[in-house]
């Protein structure tokens, strides 16, 4: 769940940095790579604390549900739809985190 929270993170900051002008594939701390949005990565560093934080607190107040994912054919775990849009909604959350990084 953390690596979804993660790429709801990434999509943030590659729109915050895009907003800004700046190209999200020159990173300073992370490597450039054709694969990998090195800026964005950069800029998600100081905001994943607080995405650690948000998830422990979450599982502090109520334990993950099974009704929220479902397993493949081939043994892969993935999020329902309703699970999928509770998560996107904390996009919100890490765009204002991210604004004074930006």
């Amino acid at each position: 769940m953390l690596n979804y929270l993660y790429a709801i993170l990434e999509s943030a900051a590659k729109l915050a940095i895009s907003e800004l002008g700046l190209d999200p594939g020159l990173g300073v701390l992370h490597a450039d790579t054709r694969t990998r949005d090195s800026l964005a990565c950069d800029l998600m560093e100081p905001i994943r604390p607080q995405v650690d934080a948000f998830l422990l607190a979450w599982l502090r107040r109520s334990p993950l549900q099974k009704k929220w994912f479902f397993e493949e054919r081939g043994g892969n775990c993935r999020l329902t739809g309703e699970f999928a849009v509770t998560l996107a909604e904390t996009s919100r959350i890490w765009r204002q985190a991210l604004g004074p990084f930006a």
